[in-house]
C-alpha cells in the first residue's frame, strides 16, 4: 500500500514539475533594433475593498481611449517615453511629468522591471507581462487604479 501511496505522490509531483509553463520576464525580439512602438490602453482596473482583483472600467469612460504611451529605443534599449493624457482632467502621476519625449531607461535589476525617468528616477511605468502598468490613487485611499498598456498595431 506504501508503494502505490508513494508511486502515486511521485507521478502527481512529476506532472506538476512538466506541465508548468515557463513564463519570460523578458522583452520581445522587437527590442533589438532602433525603433518607436507605439502603445495604447487596454484595460482600465480599479481597486478597492470589496474588489481585490479589480474591476475593469475601460468602457465606461470615454476619455480612456485618449491616452497614449510610446516607447522608443535606441541599439535595443529604451532611451525615451511619451506619455500623452489624452482628454482626461486628471494626471495618475503624484509628480511633474514633462510633455513630449521623456529620457528614460528600464531599470532591469528587480522583477517587474521599472520604467524610470533619467532626470530624477521616479517610475513612469512598470513593464510585466507584455504590458506597461501605471499604478495610481485618485482622492480616495481606498481605491487604486491600474492603467494597462499593450503594444498596439499602429
Amino acid at each position: 500500500m506504501r508503494r502505490i501511496i508513494h508511486f502515486i505522490l511521485t507521478t502527481i509531483a512529476l506532472a506538476c514539475l512538466f506541465s508548468c509553463k515557463q513564463v519570460s520576464m523578458t522583452m520581445d525580439d522587437y527590442d533589438a533594433d532602433d525603433m518607436v512602438l507605439n502603445y495604447k490602453l487596454g484595460s482600465v482596473l480599479q481597486y478597492d475593498l470589496a474588489n481585490t482583483s479589480g474591476v475593469e472600467i475601460v468602457d465606461y469612460y470615454e476619455p480612456f481611449s485618449s491616452l497614449r504611451f510610446k516607447i522608443k529605443y535606441e541599439g535595443g534599449k529604451v532611451v525615451s517615453a511619451t506619455f500623452d493624457n489624452g482628454k482626461l482632467p486628471f494626471s495618475p502621476y503624484s509628480f511633474d511629468v514633462p510633455e513630449g519625449e521623456i529620457e528614460c531607461y528600464l531599470d532591469l535589476e528587480h522583477s517587474p522591471y521599472a520604467l524610470k525617468m533619467k532626470s530624477n528616477d521616479n517610475v513612469l511605468a512598470y513593464f510585466k507581462s507584455g504590458e506597461y502598468i501605471v499604478s495610481f490613487q485618485l482622492d480616495c485611499n481606498e481605491i487604486k487604479y491600474e492603467y494597462r498598456f499593450t503594444k498596439s498595431q499602429e
